[in-house]
């Protein structure tokens, strides 16, 4: 009951499932290059402020920009791709590939120095870090790391 951060399972639904009829790869689709608007990345403005960019893209933010500057998902979320990268609520830890169960919504071990962090932001380039399945491990803020408050609303 109330405001919290989103579970890593929550941000992967609403990143990759929901409306989509498929899972994308990247926020804009399962194509390179970035596509001209896709959101804010380490693009051609950000040069001086990270060691690598996307070339040929420039999305004219070289750090934050304001939310809502770009097209929303299909799940109606802005931001999931680009701007700031995402503290959600579970511990990090590393699972093996296949694990041996599915769980429903996993929060991870109980306790633990580090936070899982989801999605890809301004500093973002390389095209591992662009996909929607990257994952971070972070125990403190950075100036690339922001979050997404949601709300309980009953059921299961």
């Amino acid at each position: 009951d109330g405001y919290r951060l989103l579970t890593e399972a929550e941000w992967v639904w609403v990143a990759r499932y929901g409306r989509y009829a498929s899972s994308p790869r990247f926020s804009w689709g399962d194509t390179m290059p970035v596509p001209e608007a896709a959101g804010n990345f380490a693009d051609e403005a950000a040069t001086g402020q990270v060691d690598v960019y996307i070339p040929r893209y420039m999305d004219n933010y070289a750090k934050l920009a304001p939310i809502g500057s770009f097209d929303a998902n299909l799940n109606g979320l802005y931001d999931i791709g680009g701007n700031a990268r995402e503290w959600v609520q579970d511990v990090y830890e590393l699972l093996p590939l296949l694990a041996p169960t599915n769980e429903k919504d996993r929060l991870g071990p109980a306790r633990g120095s580090n936070h899982v962090v989801r999605g890809s932001g301004w500093r973002t380039a390389s095209m591992s870090d662009l996909r929607l399945t990257a994952r971070w491990q972070a125990s403190e803020g950075a100036d690339d790391i922001g979050f997404r408050v949601g709300r309980w609303l009953g059921g299961d």
